[in-house]
């Protein structure tokens, strides 16, 4: 009762950082995250904004590739100067630019491949655009290899650009909704790393510190009970502030449930909890110097986070700082949620890498509490 009494006492003075952390991925989960209201998560008709710049002379097919992009994509009210474009492109205003060569007539009447320059970004719209544009081109460079005649050639594109295939979903996933409550589990890694080793640590810290040692040396109290007490708060900590964590995204996205992978969600982020809570008692076996602790802690949750993809997708970073991601517990957690978000369903190759990177979660977790064991062996023995 005493260790338990002193456990609640040191707790409630590091609460504070824990509520802090929290606020942070409220304000997050009701700004960036928030699904609007109605949102049903299901496809819609979403033109891209493209700009077809002609570098030649006007012809009927060139008219004719203009009419197809009108068609099929949204106009952006961008000049056609690279300047504009770039900043376009760069302000997602723009999605695509097609250059057309002065000959580009000439080389489609020919039978040849025409050069196309292109300016884009990586985007969904930009791939949308991509396959619009190469639809086109494939038509006109087949057609030109048999028809020598401009007009000919303009009437058998359009007939072929009228054709149309019926698409049948046979998923019915509110994409939507997972992509948000991906985003938010991910960006929630970082608060619950932060979150929950800070308090850990200076729970430990503060039970480590000569004179309770000295209190507990001289007490009749067994020292492998206090010890085994001081790892049950601590494992309780982290369940609470799991729990906490899923509790968060429920209310944030209460939808995240009705996707169907709300338990797989929150299965991951507990099993993230404990490779979290180990990393903890290694931690204090390194230093139990509060401020050591406090700069350890922070550079910990944030370089985990950063190079896990927790703030920037991991496609969108260099595969050397993705490979030193990989021998970090967070990439794991992560790269669930975001399989989560992506599969059809929960079955094959992708359910079973799921379970490989739970399994991958829990060894990290054994690794760090088998060297915070040793650690702690060697320094009773110095």
């Amino acid at each position: 009762m005493t260790v338990f009494k002193g456990f609640v006492r040191v707790l409630s003075r590091n609460l504070g950082f824990v509520f802090i952390f929290t606020a942070i991925m409220v304000v997050m989960g009701l700004t960036a995250y928030q699904a609007p209201p109605g949102g049903a998560g299901n496809f819609t008709a979403d033109k891209p904004k493209v700009i077809l710049i002609n570098q030649g002379s006007e012809t009927a097919l060139t008219r004719a590739f203009d009419s197809y992009l009108r068609q099929h994509t949204s106009e952006a009210d961008v000049k056609s100067t690279n300047r504009e474009i770039d900043d376009a492109l760069y302000y997602e205003a723009l999605a695509y630019a097609v250059y057309l060569p002065p000959d580009f007539t000439d080389q489609i009447l020919k039978g040849q491949e025409p050069t196309v320059g292109i300016k884009t970004r990586a985007s969904a719209q930009s791939a949308s655009a991509e396959a619009l544009v190469t639809r086109f081109l494939r038509l006109a460079t087949g057609y030109g290899k048999y028809l020598t005649d401009e007009d000919e050639l303009v009437k058998a594109i359009e007939s072929s650009s009228k054709l149309s295939t019926d698409v049948v979903l046979t998923s019915e996933l509110d994409t939507k909704t997972l992509m948000l409550t991906k985003g938010l589990y991910n960006f929630g890694s970082y608060t619950l790393m932060a979150g929950a080793i800070y308090v850990i640590t200076m729970v430990l810290a503060a039970f480590a510190e000569i004179n309770v040692r000295r209190r507990t040396i001289v007490s009749s109290a067994n020292p492998l009970r206090i010890d085994l007490n001081l790892n049950l708060g601590c494992a309780i900590i982290m369940l609470l502030l799991a729990a906490l964590n899923v509790g968060l995204v429920s209310v944030l996205i209460p939808e995240s449930w009705a996707t169907g992978r709300g338990g797989l969600f929150a299965l991951n982020t507990f099993v993230f909890g404990l490779p979290v809570l180990a990393l903890g008692f290694l931690i204090t076996k390194i230093t139990t110097n509060k401020e050591a602790l406090s700069a350890i802690v922070n550079v910990v949750a944030l370089a985990s986070s950063f190079l896990c993809g927790a703030f920037i997708p991991t496609h969108l970073m260099p595969e050397a700082v993705v490979a030193v991601g990989r021998v970090l517990p967070t990439f794991y957690y992560i790269d669930n949620n975001n399989a989560l978000a992506q599969m059809t369903t929960f079955s094959g190759a992708a359910a079973n890498q799921f379970w490989v990177n739970i399994a991958v979660q829990i060894g990290f977790a054994i690794v760090f509490w088998i060297a915070s064991v040793v650690l702690e062996s060697y320094r009773r023995r110095a």
